[in-house]
């Protein structure tokens, strides 16, 4: 017997809807989504959605200022919010080192021997530090401290003294004939022979 004839062709109604129930990836090619948008397929369409730092329906995303809106983990105290595009950086103040992501810690610039000059002590302060010249010294404790000339002062060590000048200090003695603090008038007079003492 000959072979059965072949089966006939599905109806046009039935062929066409074959061929359209394959989804078409949108998001492969080009597609509507804003550059700053993520596109995400969908049976038969797509989505657009605006990216992490943009605001908007996915056509159209614009930049979200985070430190106007106050929406970022900068800490106000020690760094300064700066917006970028999508992003933004927190920035530390002067003073302040980065120590993890939003937060700054002091620096403390005393750690640093170079910090003062000679003779000065060094203060750290929340983001700074001062220079302070030590008791004896005078000046900028940042440029120099020179030593404070105590015995130029009238009278610094009293009557019968002599006064001699250190660094940082001063030193008194009493003079020739005179002895204690402050030197009193203590001697031993030719007149005595006996080595008597007369208090004046």
């Amino acid at each position: 017997p000959p072979p059965p004839p072949p089966p006939p062709p599905p109806p046009p109604i039935l062929k066409n809807f074959l061929s359209c129930y394959t989804d078409v990836d949108e998001c492969k090619g080009n597609n509507d989504c804003h550059s700053n948008a993520t596109c995400y397929n969908t049976d038969g369409g797509h989505n657009c959605s605006c990216k992490g730092g943009f605001a908007g329906n996915g056509l159209v995303c614009v930049d979200v200022d985070e430190c106007e809106k106050g929406i970022n983990n900068c800490d106000p105290n020690t760094t300064l919010c700066v917006n970028g595009i999508g992003n933004y950086l927190c920035k530390c103040h002067t003073g302040y080192e980065n120590v993890a992501a939003g937060k700054c810690e002091d620096i403390n610039e005393c750690d640093n021997s170079t910090s003062c000059v000679k003779n000065a002590d060094c203060i750290n302060l929340n983001g700074t530090y001062n220079c302070t010249c030590r008791e004896g010294f005078i000046g900028n404790g940042d440029i120099s401290c020179t030593d404070i000339d105590e015995c130029k002062t009238e009278n610094v060590c009293g009557n019968h003294s002599i006064c001699l000048n250190v660094i940082g200090s001063h030193n008194c003695s009493c003079e020739r004939g005179y002895e204690g603090d402050p030197c009193m008038g203590e001697f031993f007079s030719n007149s005595h022979p006996s080595g008597q003492l007369v208090v004046k």
